[in-house]
This record gives C-alpha cells, structure tokens and sequence, in this order.
C-alpha cells in the first residue's frame, strides 16, 4: 500500500510539473536576457517574478509571425506586448490589463521628404512612388493592416525576422526603403530626439488615430487560462500600475506622456 501511494505522489508530481511550464516568446529575447529597451518586456518579467513560485516560466527567441504560430500549436504558450483584435481573440487567451500604451503608429520618412505632416498611407505612396518596409507579422491597427493590404507589391518590402524594426532602420540608412511606419517613441529609444527629428520625418497617417495597447496572450487552453488569471491579478494591483506609469514617463517622449498616461487609466481603472 505504501508503494502505492509514493508511486501516485510521484505521478501526481511529474503531472503537475508538466502542467505548470510555460514558454514566453520575444523577438527582444537575446543573449538570455530582455532588453532593456523592451519596456513592455521589462514590465512582464517584474510580473512573472511574482509567479514563479507556481509556473516554471522561460522564455525563447523568435520572430513575430512565428510566435503566432507557436501559441495556436500549443498549449502552454505567451506573447507579450500584443495588440488585442477579433481574430487574435480566437487564437489565444488575452490578459484584461495592457503593458504598453502607445500613440498612434506614424509614417517614418527621410529628413529630406517633402511630404505634409498629415497624410494617408495609400495615397502617399501612390503619389511618392515610395519603398516602404513593413515588419511581416505585425498588427498595425485594423484600419492601418487593410491600407497596408491594398499598397501594390512593388512598394512594399515586407521584413521578416525577429529583428525587423532593426532592420527596417538599417534599410532606411542605406536608402533601400523610403518610409516605414513605427511608433514615434520607439524611435527615441533608439536616437535622442534631437538626432531622430534630423534623421527623419514623421507623418500623422489617417488611418491610424487610436491609442494601440500592448497585452499578454497566452494558448487557449486550461493551463494558459491559469496563467492568464495570474497574470491579471498581480497586473490589477495599484503598485503595479504605478511601475507602468513610471516606466512610461521614463521612455516616452515628454509631449506624448500625458495622452499616454490617461489612455493607461482608462484602461486599468474602467
């Protein structure tokens, strides 16, 4: 009887172990480590350090268009930093509160471009002819992804890879592109932002006038549920939204950060 029962706590144990490991993707995960660039990154592991006594937790590199993949094949997957839409929701489990609050995506162009401030993504680059690089895998927006869809082959150069925004800037040094479209404060990460406005111009895009959040997702399955309410529970409580507003106020740019900041109420407080 005694062997039976240490042989079922053994069996119990090797299944709860199993149950309870999960795998985060980043395309920002190198070298074992988040960068320190990565705020939404940076944000999640200070949540995932609260869970760990009860999730094995690790995370990999990889691309954006694989990680999707990967969350749909299994079921202890998540994402970060991912923008909540009707499809996404059928792929994956989201969390209720967002990491990142970004201003809307803007057209990045040459310093040199004589294009107004204000502008639509279609017509511009019919009427520019412009080379826009466009990271395969990312959701713009929903009214921005259908723009992008109906942009003619030819001006469109689709950039895979979990360094694409990288890439997409080195292109842009070499002249290989013309434009692409980023979030304004990632590119004051990369650049201060004096030496960012004498490399280039941004556009208001009509296309793209909503706030966009950043979320985590996870395998729509039992255990990411389990993940998931975790997640939300330690996202909910008051200390943490302060660590989202701080880290905000730190990285983004100082006209932006009151926009951002009541766009981060709304959304954790309603």
């Amino acid at each position: 009887m005694k062997v039976f029962v240490m042989g079922l706590l053994l069996l119990c144990g090797m299944a709860h172990g199993k149950s309870t490991n999960i795998t985060i993707y980043s395309d920002s995960y190198n070298n074992n480590m988040i960068s320190p660039q990565d705020l939404a990154g940076v944000l999640f592991e200070d949540v995932v350090k609260n869970v760990q006594d009860e999730f094995n937790v690790t995370f990999q590199n990889s691309s954006m268009k694989r990680e999707w993949v990967a969350l749909s094949q299994s079921d202890n997957v998540c994402l970060y930093n991912k923008r909540r839409t009707a499809e996404r929701e059928q792929m994956g489990s989201f969390g209720k509160y967002p990491l990142l609050a970004f201003p809307p995506n803007r057209l990045i162009t040459h310093a040199d471009a004589q294009i107004p401030e204000s502008v639509s993504l279609v017509a511009t680059v019919d009427k520019w002819n412009l080379t826009i690089g466009i990271a395969s895998g990312r959701s713009y927006g929903k009214r921005l992804d259908q723009a992008i869809n109906k942009l003619p082959e030819h001006n469109v150069v689709m950039v895979e890879g979990s360094s694409a925004s990288i890439r997409l800037r080195e292109m842009m040094k070499t002249k290989r592109i013309d434009a692409f479209i980023e979030f304004w404060p990632t590119i004051v990460s990369v650049y201060p932002e004096e030496e960012a406005r004498q490399l280039y111009n941004l556009h208001e895009l009509i296309e793209a006038t909503d706030f966009i959040f950043g979320h985590v997702v996870c395998s729509d399955s039992p255990l990411g549920d389990r993940f998931i309410t975790r997640i939300n529970e330690e996202m909910g409580k008051p200390s943490f939204f302060e660590k989202v507003l701080r880290g905000h106020r730190n990285e983004m740019p100082r006209e932006e950060y009151a926009r951002i900041r009541e766009a981060l109420r709304t959304a954790y407080l309603q």
